[in-house]
C-alpha cells in the first residue's frame, strides 16, 4: 500500500470480475467460472472454497463465519467459511450479480436479481420474507436508512421499501439504468446513473441535488 510493489500474485486459471472482501486475514472473491475462492493475506496459494453451477461476479459478504454469495446459475448461497459447505441456497428466475446487504437487526438479507426482484431473506435459513418486483433487472447494491430498504434498477427508478413488509414507500426516477451501488451517510442516499449523472436524495425520496459528472 505504501510503495505499489507487487509482493505476490496467483494464476487462478479464470476472469475475475468479482470484488473481493477481506475478512480476518482472508480474501475471498469469485470467478467466472464458478469458483468462489479463499486466500490468506500472510502466504499460501488460494483453494476453491465452494463451486457454484454458474460464474460468480457479485462481491462476496462474509459475517460470522458465513460467505453470502449469489451466482449467474441464479442461486443465493451461505456457505461456510472454513469448510466450503453449502448452508443453503435460494433460487431466483435469473442471475444474482449485485452484492447483498445484511440487517443482523432482523436476521435478514436484501439482495438484487436481474430477475427484476430484491430478495428479503433470513439469514440462518435462507427462507424468503419478501419479495418486491421492479420493471428491470437490479444489479445495485441496496443500503438501509431509516427502515427502509432503498435500491436501484436497470429501469431507471430508486424505490424504497419497508424493510419488514417490502412494501414500497416511495420511487424516485433518475432517468437512466443504475447499476452501481448506492450509497448512505444516514441521512442522504446517493446514486449514480450510467449516463454519468451523481444524485442526492432525501430520506423521504426527494431530490436534493444532481451533478452531470461528464459536463
Amino acid at each position: 500500500a505504501e510503495t505499489g510493489g507487487q509482493r505476490r500474485s496467483h494464476d487462478i486459471g479464470a476472469e475475475i470480475w468479482s470484488t473481493p472482501a477481506v475478512v480476518d486475514g482472508v480474501v475471498y472473491f469469485g470467478t467466472m467460472d464458478g469458483s468462489l475462492m479463499a486466500l490468506r493475506e500472510d502466504g499460501g496459494g488460494p483453494r476453491e472454497l465452494f463451486k457454484a453451477g454458474g460464474a460468480i461476479a457479485s462481491t462476496p459478504i462474509v459475517a460470522n463465519g458465513i460467505v453470502y454469495v449469489g451466482s449467474f446459475d441464479k442461486k443465493f448461497y451461505a456457505i461456510n467459511a472454513a469448510n466450503g459447505q453449502r448452508i443453503w441456497a435460494f433460487e431466483a428466475e435469473n442471475w444474482f450479480w449485485a452484492q447483498a446487504l445484511l440487517d443482523d437487526f432482523r436476521d435478514s438479507l436484501y439482495v438484487g436479481s436481474l430477475d427484476g426482484k430484491i430478495y428479503a431473506l433470513n439469514i440462518n435459513t435462507g427462507g424468503l420474507i419478501w419479495s418486491f418486483q421492479a420493471e428491470q433487472g437490479i444489479r445495485s447494491k441496496a443500503v438501509l436508512i431509516e427502515n427502509l430498504v432503498v435500491v436501484g434498477s436497470r429501469d431507471g427508478k430508486v424505490y424504497a421499501l419497508d424493510s419488514v413488509t417490502g412494501q414500497k414507500r416511495w420511487e424516485f426516477d433518475a432517468g437512466a439504468r443504475i447499476l452501481a451501488p448506492l450509497s448512505t451517510d444516514g441521512q442522504r442516499i446517493y446514486v449514480s446513473t450510467v449516463d454519468d449523472t451523481l444524485f442526492a436524495l432525501s430520506s423521504q425520496g426527494s431530490e436534493v441535488w444532481r451533478n452531470s459528472i461528464s459536463q
